[in-house]
């Protein structure tokens, strides 16, 4: 129901919150039918979307934090004006995988805008370089 109104909800993962919260789910239904109102049940479920949010929420949070930890560490290294290659960016950070460069690095910096592409139109070419702004 709620999925029809804002599609965001066809994603929360409700189902396994409700499923840890099943007594209390139970009693909340059991609660509402002798009260003949709806209340308890729609107040229960509220905390449990409440919840599931609050857990989504601090997901990304962490995320985010690491994020920014990585997108710290790859402005300590490049200087403003010069272009470096993705090996130098690996050497320089002491990494090895070239996906953990693109995946943590240089595609969180980019959509931040704090770095720049030589060749824009071709992002994953081999002779591309990247420079602080």
């Amino acid at each position: 129901l709620l999925g029809k109104w804002k599609p965001l909800f066809y994603w929360l993962p409700l189902e396994s919150l409700i499923e840890k919260h099943q007594g209390d789910y139970y009693q909340a239904i059991s609660d509402s039918h002798r009260d003949g109102k709806s209340n308890t049940f729609i107040v229960f479920m509220l905390k449990m979307i409440n919840l599931t949010l609050e857990q989504v929420l601090s997901a990304v949070d962490v995320q985010e934090n690491n994020h920014s930890i990585y997108l710290k560490k790859l402005l300590q290294v490049m200087e403003k004006g010069r272009w470096y290659t993705a090996q130098e960016l690996l050497h320089l950070l002491n990494l090895k995988s070239r996906e953990a460069l693109r995946r943590n690095y240089l595609h969180p910096a980019m959509q931040n805008g704090l770095v720049d592409y030589e060749f824009p139109k071709t992002p994953t070419s081999r002779n591309q370089r990247y420079q602080r702004k």
